[in-house]
């Protein structure tokens, strides 16, 4: 019997890229699909093409809904999924027409429960020999090192394949920024192993107003909080120390465009990540790598500083 794919694809304001989206997606070579469209209160033209697209395939469930954000979003869109297996695409995003085959064909013969393939910038040329896929199974173990290491597993949820059972009692963080940073260490702790492909099946759409491309704001600081989430996560387990590491990191290059610019507010939430930080990492400067020892200290003497500023400035 063949398994059904549930495709979760968040919708807000993705118009002139949607149908390029679509198209990839109705067009897959594996036709056992649903492709559930959650449109998060657009005001421009993509709720029209999700209309558009629902009389053209059948396959198509639609969920309207206000503007609730990405992890609301998502985590509807798991509320009524029929499938064995999920697999999240962002709307202004695009996939081979191969990729839910290929993931899922990978997943069938290593008798793992994610199956991870790469992504790229699609306005890049694609690398030559695509047809040629390196596959490597990893344990639950080597997936983590390689999501922390941001090497082997990226931290997108996307271009993944999932077992949905996976979760069965696990949703995205409502009004979580970089929600995925929080969750795949959750995931990846559920599951018995990941099946990593060589394979770019995934196109991001590399757009001047993202949250990764914009003025560094609070809303990048956001990534700090997922990051420090992950580390109290991990933080008893082999893999807490490199989870602080790229917390301590993350840290730093926050400090610094402190130092360029800032928006209301910014102040007291690096100060408040910050203190979160230090009390969490107190005693464990030993798993800290070289690189980071320095930080912690460096760390404290400016969260000093700022409760001062902070003062000052009311």
């Amino acid at each position: 019997m063949k398994e059904l794919i549930s495709i979760i694809v968040p919708v807000y304001n993705t118009g002139k890229y949607l149908k390029r989206c679509l198209e990839s997606i109705i067009n897959q070579s594996y036709t056992d699909i649903e492709i559930i469209l959650v449109n998060d209160g657009s005001f421009d033209n993509s709720f029209e093409i999700i209309e558009e697209y629902s009389h053209i395939d059948n396959r198509i469930i639609v969920i309207n809904q206000t503007n609730q954000g990405l992890s609301i979003a998502r985590n509807n869109g798991l509320n009524i999924a029929n499938g064995n297996y999920v697999l999240f695409i962002d709307s202004d995003d695009f996939v081979d027409i191969r990729l839910v085959q290929k993931l899922l064909d990978s997943i069938r013969d290593s008798n793992c429960q994610i199956a991870a393939a790469r992504s790229m910038n699609s306005n890049l040329p694609k690398p030559e020999n695509d047809d040629y896929i390196f596959i490597r199974k990893l344990s639950r173990d080597e997936a983590m090192t390689g999501l922390l290491d941001n090497t082997l597993v990226s931290e997108s949820a996307c271009c993944k394949l999932f077992a949905m059972s996976l979760f069965s009692e696990i949703r995205f963080v409502e009004g979580m920024i970089h929600e995925d940073s929080e969750i795949l260490p959750r995931i990846i702790m559920k599951c018995n192993s990941v099946i990593y492909l060589n394979y770019y099946g995934y196109f991001c759409e590399p757009r001047e107003n993202s949250i990764t491309r914009s003025k560094y704001s609070l809303k990048n600081l956001a990534k700090n909080k997922a990051y420090f989430e992950r580390y109290i996560l991990l933080k008893n387990t082999q893999h807490g120390p490199k989870a602080l590491n790229r917390l301590i990191g993350n840290e730093l290059y926050s400090i610094l465009m402190l130092m360029k610019n800032y928006e209301d507010g910014y102040l007291k939430e690096v100060k408040k990540i910050m203190s979160e930080i230090i009390a969490q990492s107190k005693g464990e400067l030993d798993v800290l790598e070289s690189r980071f020892k320095f930080l912690i200290p460096i760390i404290s003497f400016i969260n000093a500083f700022l409760s001062i500023f902070i003062k000052e400035e009311k």
